[in-house]
């Protein structure tokens, strides 16, 4: 009778450490997921206003807009945007998803590098 005891108390004990042991697997792999960000390639282009007035429809133009500097005088004054730095915009189409909905006071007070007098 003894040794009948001893027995389920050993299984017993062995289903007790198994039942952990299973807890303890289980919960080591329902770890949060680590994400891993890849570095985007992200590509910044310098766009030089070339217009001549400051409306919304001379600015929000992308005709009115050139990648190679014109050397118009920018940081010569104030009155219209000069150089304008656009993440994801190498293109006409891009430079114009951008400027969509921008007024010309807004591209010259927030997005514009530097401005030049009029």
């Amino acid at each position: 009778m003894a040794t009948v005891k001893n027995n389920w108390l050993l299984v017993g004990t062995a289903l007790i450490i198994l039942l952990f042991g299973f807890f303890v697997i289980v919960n080591a792999m329902d770890t949060k997921e680590v994400i891993v960000s890849q570095k985007s390639n992200v590509v910044a282009t310098t766009w030089y206003f070339i217009g001549d007035n400051l409306s919304d429809a001379t600015t929000a133009s992308p005709e009115n807009w050139t990648t190679v500097d014109p050397e118009l005088g920018c940081g010569t004054g104030n009155d219209l945007p000069c150089a304008m730095t656009v993440e994801n915009a190498n293109d006409y189409s891009s430079l114009q998803q951008f400027l969509n909905g921008k007024t010309a006071i807004d591209i010259r007070d927030t997005h514009a590098d530097s401005k030049r007098a009029e």
